[in-house]
């Protein structure tokens, strides 16, 4: 998985199997996130509590285990963190 970037408050995860997609929004959503679906292969997370670039970064270091340990169990599947 790669960051590339990100803006205060919001992250977009695309992933390499768009097959996959519906099973890592209702991760996400199961863990209480805030999502949007953006295309066949791509979901916004967003972080309506992070106020500021310290808060931003926590929720984006903690994006980033989730989508880690997701991606585990989806072996031989690529998840990138992109601007949303």
């Amino acid at each position: 998985m790669s960051i590339i970037a990100a803006e205060v408050g919001a992250m977009r995860i695309r992933v390499s199997n768009r097959g996959v997609a519906d099973d890592l929004q209702a991760a996400l959503q199961e863990a209480d996130c805030v999502i949007a679906r953006v295309g066949d292969d791509t979901v916004d997370v967003e972080f309506p509590w992070a106020d500021d670039e310290a808060e931003a970064r926590q929720a984006r270091l903690e994006l980033t285990f989730f989508v880690k340990a997701w991606q585990a169990q989806h072996p031989g599947l690529d998840a990138a963190l992109v601007e949303a």
